[in-house]
């Protein structure tokens, strides 16, 4: 006789939610002190708690005006990020230690120190901020950089337009597609064909139909 015991996903799943949702609410909380009480003097750990706190949001979950209030922090956040030097920026955003990059066409350690060191390391970053961004190597920093275009097309969603990824399909002749999860069927955007969705069988596993014991 076998015996089903439940185990504790659902349980572990709420732990770590409870602990995104602390984290959230903490570096958020951080965010705005630091930078309302003493931008200067705390620029960096504000920029490096607002950077943590948009890298943890979950977008799905924001309402309209909660994602413009979260695309205004995060503007404000790359205007803290452009009164940085160089020097502070890759003190608190370490370069991840990747040396191979050259080598296949990705961005390294020494990609980002050629980028920083065309310009002084202990003056603000200022109007070079979004070029120093797209090349910077750090995880922090590229989540960040995620979060922020994720956002940018969720507003536009939000606003009746296409997403970015729609409209950089369109203009490059790739097909899009809309999924229905409920019917379990896609429909493509361009032609209207609907493309039906088999439920995925592990190789090795096949289905048979037998009578009801």
């Amino acid at each position: 006789m076998l015996t089903v015991i439940e185990g504790g996903r659902k349980e572990s799943e709420e732990k770590a939610q409870r602990k995104r949702e602390f984290l959230i609410a903490s570096y958020r909380r951080q965010f705005f002190r630091k930078w309302r009480c003493s931008a200067k003097a705390g620029l960096c750990s504000a920029v490096f708690c607002g950077v943590k706190y948009v890298s943890l949001v979950s977008l799905s979950q924001l309402s309209y005006d909660e994602t413009v209030s979260l695309f205004e922090t995060i503007d404000d956040i790359q205007t803290l990020m452009s009164l940085m030097t160089p020097r502070q920026f890759i003190t608190t955003f370490p370069v991840e230690k990747v040396y191979d990059g050259a080598k296949h066409g990705m961005k390294d350690y020494y990609s980002v120190k050629s980028e920083l060191d065309k310009y002084p390391h202990d003056l603000p970053i200022k109007q070079n901020i979004d070029s120093v961004l797209m090349e910077y190597y750090n995880r922090d920093i590229n989540m960040f950089k995620v979060q922020k275009w994720l956002t940018v097309d969720r507003l536009r969603r939000f606003q009746g337009e296409r997403g970015l990824l729609e409209e950089f399909a369109e203009e490059h002749g790739v097909a899009t597609y809309t999924f229905y999860k409920d019917e379990k069927m896609m429909i493509n955007n361009s032609t209207g064909e609907t493309v039906e969705i088999q439920p995925a069988i592990p190789r090795g596993i096949h289905i048979m139909e037998c009578d009801q014991i």
